[in-house]
């Protein structure tokens, strides 16, 4: 440039960066050769070299997709929870949990079915993995309490049920009657105390139990 600028011209100066008027950065769109631009008999073109162009540098995209998917899959396992499919659901929290296996809110809904089919056990593995990954996760915190009052309730329908069979019926009523107060819909209770009304023949009172059993459970 400086060698240029000493010596004289009859013709304006364009100083020209390599072969183009324009130096591309990446994903910038290419542009014509000068001579396309500028009369090239009017003006001095002098050419200064090339840039090199600014290296390539891997942009990371979240999948989105995916997430979509995951939270398509969970809102249509909840609905399905809420229309008692509960083996549909289980299929569609399997699929999240492939993708996903730490997925919350596919981890607490797999609690649930697991608690509507009464496995205790399984249930409160579930939710204590939730907690381990969120430990103030309320929907978690919350079946765990209401999995200790279940637990404790079965308990007592067991403790009730060795009452019938030893013929105890004044006992296992009381521990029936002490469990609808907790849960006035335990069908489990409610199934015992008409067995009870049944074998001392109070079948009108065993009869109004089992219709309030069929009404709860349909």
């Amino acid at each position: 440039v400086r060698q240029t600028l000493e010596n004289k011209s009859e013709k304006p100066r364009v100083f020209v960066q390599g072969s183009s008027l324009w130096n591309p950065q990446t994903n910038q769109p290419q542009w014509q050769w000068f001579n396309k631009f500028l009369d090239t008999n009017s003006v001095e073109i002098i050419p200064v070299g090339d840039v090199p162009p600014l290296a390539k540098t891997e942009i990371k995209i979240p999948d989105v997709t995916s997430q979509q998917s995951v939270e398509l899959l969970n809102l249509e396992a909840k609905q399905e929870l809420q229309n008692g499919n509960i083996s549909r659901a289980k299929e569609l929290l399997s699929k999240i949990l492939e993708q996903s296996p730490n997925n919350i809110k596919a981890l607490n809904n797999l609690a649930v079915t697991k608690i509507l089919g009464k496995n205790w056990e399984s249930a409160t593995d579930i939710l204590q993995k939730v907690l381990k990954l969120d430990p103030s996760n309320k929907i978690a915190l919350e079946n765990i309490k209401y999995l200790g009052i279940q637990q404790s309730l079965q308990k007592s329908i067991l403790e009730a049920e060795n009452f019938i069979e030893s013929k105890q019926y004044p006992q296992a009523r009381e521990i029936l009657e002490k469990v609808l107060e907790t849960e006035d819909k335990h069908i489990d209770a409610l199934n015992n105390l008409a067995v009870i009304e049944i074998l001392e023949k109070n079948f009108i009172p065993a009869r109004s139990l089992l219709e309030k059993v069929l009404n709860i459970d349909s």
